[in-house]
């Protein structure tokens, strides 16, 4: 087989997609497959060091716009290159070219709502309805969908789960938990005005609450830290008494995944894919259940032995997603799809 990957997310600081094609291909590289794999990789900005592998080379391209490298820039290479089939994580795959194999993290008609709602302009919109379009030809067209959880693959209505992987630096460490923690954006999904409201019930006595990311956050006893990433972001995991996460909609609830993956107790929605993630190793709940965090959070703090448990069990379950088994996976679909 002779795979194509779509690798046009690339940057060096990367999120999302870029951190799935990064992991991913150092995996691969790690197991020495597949044997022949023609990666694209974006001209600028620089992707960043990249693994290497006998029979691999990688292609750079213009990704830009997309929507043109996608329909007509990706399939017209594939089939110069004669690839046998290509893998991709784009919501609007190609129309034509060789076999495709779709990896799929959520449905974009989540994203799209929850924009028309909060009022975007008429440009997203168009993009919007222009995505979801696509989306639907390309689902139907491709030769196989992978869906990045259960959740995802009953909204998709077709496919196979293939989880993505936590990356092997969220490992459990020796610090001693004193504060809460929740990553925020200014994506209406996190739902941090609950968080918040949780944490404003438990008292003046109540360990920090910890709110990373890009939203900052302010109040008595919150402290916002920014975007953290790398050693940066386990260390806080690590030291969290709790991550506190009431998210409505996750495809696959990465941020939850690493937590575990640091031994760090979930208390987290029971909605979309983060009752798959957290499994027995936290506390669900209704997203909108505010007296139900607070009530989860003071009861963690207060019971070191329930959190010495729950951590044992976070490192188990986190155990479940390696990027071994999403590119064996993975690459099993692209065989099927080849052969």
């Amino acid at each position: 087989m002779k795979l194509g990957f779509d690798a046009t997310s690339l940057a060096p600081e990367g999120k999302g997609l870029a951190r799935f094609q990064r992991e991913f291909l150092t995996a691969a590289a790690a197991l020495g497959e597949p044997e022949q794999l023609v990666v694209f990789v974006p001209d600028e900005p620089d992707p960043g060091e990249l693994p290497a592998a006998t029979g691999w080379s990688y292609v750079r391209v213009r990704p830009r716009p997309m929507l043109r490298w996608e329909q007509l820039g990706l399939p017209r290479l594939a089939r110069a290159l004669r690839l046998d089939c290509v893998l991709t994580l784009s919501e609007r795959a190609a129309l034509f070219g060789p076999p495709r194999v779709v990896y799929v993290f959520e449905h974009p008609s989540y994203r799209a709502e929850l924009g028309r709602r909060a009022g975007v302009g008429k440009r997203q919109r168009v993009v919007d309805a222009v995505t979801l379009a696509l989306f639907a030809v390309s689902q139907r067209r491709a030769a196989e969908v992978l869906a990045a959880s259960e959740a995802t693959r009953r909204a998709l209505g077709r496919g196979r789960v293939v989880y993505p992987g936590v990356s092997a630096e969220f490992t459990p460490g020796g610090a001693k938990p004193e504060y809460f923690l929740h990553l925020a954006s200014h994506d209406p999904r996190d739902n941090t005005d609950v968080v918040q409201a949780a944490y404003e019930r438990l008292g003046p006595d109540a360990p920090p609450l910890v709110v990373g990311g890009s939203r900052e956050l302010r109040g008595s006893g919150i402290r916002w830290v920014g975007y953290r990433a790398g050693a940066g972001l386990v260390e806080l995991y690590r030291g969290a008494i709790a991550y506190v996460d009431p998210s409505l909609y996750e495809g696959f609830g990465l941020q939850a995944a690493e937590a575990l993956a640091c031994g760090t107790p979930a208390i987290t929605s029971n909605v979309t894919s983060l009752p798959e993630v957290v499994g027995d190793a936290g506390i669900l709940l209704d997203p909108h259940d505010v007296d139900g965090f607070a009530a989860a959070m003071a009861s963690l703090a207060a019971d070191p032995e329930r959190r010495a448990e729950l951590s044992r069990r976070a490192v188990a379950q986190a155990s479940r997603f390696t990027w071994e088994r999403t590119v064996r996976d993975a690459l099993a679909a692209c065989r099927a799809v080849s052969a």
